[in-house]
């Protein structure tokens, strides 16, 4: 049974993130996210926005959540108040779990233009506190699968897909995919039934099943969780990446990275910032 897509967006208006680049934010924890809860925010930085050589972002504090970094052009660094620090090629992923919080930046390396995606994952209520713990997963390391029929490539980044494993190793149940097709073909992705899904186009122009307008570069695909299988068929060559959960039935309270179960253990978080018990960089 194919699942529906259930709502497109466009890229809402670039925010810029310190001097290190621009980026859409398409979603966050106090609006969609709290319906496709795991999955609470999701923001992409495309290469048409300039990129600057040594630029930052600003810091920004996590709590409660893991945020995932894929980066599918330039190189970035990354680092963070529990004394991780990565740099990441094309290619490569970045998944931290912030857990009991931690305080995060980012750094533009050389000239090529950046393209990267955050995608806010929180945690179960009984796992908020856990320590951070940071998972580099090289590019290398992670699995591409050939579609049939010659249709493109899928890479397993978390999950499972045609017996081949993703490196990742996460809290609950969730697929994390990247996936290039090819102009004029298809393909049929099984995904959980019960399960949302939402899938970012990164370039190109496709169709997915029973939604009537082509969908383009930089809009955001909602799919309902009813269903077990969605169609997508190219009209160009087409990169995106697709996300899914296990819905995670627990309220939502949020404030950008963030993200807890209650107003009361949202204003403790601010307190404990302040305090200084999230460290610094």
């Amino acid at each position: 049974m194919k699942k529906k897509v259930i709502g497109v967006s466009m890229a809402p208006a670039a925010r810029q993130y310190g001097n290190a680049y621009a980026g859409h934010v398409f979603f966050g924890s106090q609006g969609l996210g709290r319906q496709i809860n795991p999955v609470v925010q999701l923001d992409h930085v495309s290469p048409a926005q300039p990129s600057t050589a040594g630029g930052a972002t600003e810091a920004q504090a996590l709590r409660g959540c893991e945020i995932v970094t894929l980066l599918t052009r330039g190189s970035v660094q990354a680092r963070d108040s529990a004394g991780h620090q990565v740099t990441l090629q094309k290619g490569d992923v970045q998944w931290l779990t912030a857990g009991s919080g931690l305080i995060r930046q980012e750094i533009v390396q050389g000239g090529e233009p950046v393209e990267l995606t955050h995608v806010l994952v929180n945690l179960p209520a009984q796992y908020k506190m856990t320590p951070p713990h940071n998972q580099h997963l090289e590019s290398a390391a992670i699995p591409e699968v050939t579609l049939p029929e010659g249709a493109g490539t899928l890479r397993v980044i978390a999950g499972e897909y045609e017996g081949k494993l993703g490196p990742a190793e996460t809290v609950g149940p969730l697929q994390l995919w990247s996936i290039d097709l090819r102009k004029g073909h298809s393909a049929n992705l099984n995904l959980p039934m019960s399960w949302y899904a939402v899938a970012l186009v990164l370039d190109g122009r496709l169709e997915a099943n029973y939604w009537p307008h082509p969908i383009t570069e930089r809009q955001l695909v909602v799919i309902d969780r009813v269903g077990d299988e969605v169609l997508l068929t190219a009209w160009e060559d087409t990169r995106l990446i697709l996300v899914s959960a296990e819905p995670l039935e627990e309220a939502v309270t949020g404030e950008d990275g963030l993200v807890l179960n209650s107003p009361e253990e949202l204003a403790q978080t601010r307190l404990d910032l302040e305090a200084g018990q999230f460290g610094t960089l």
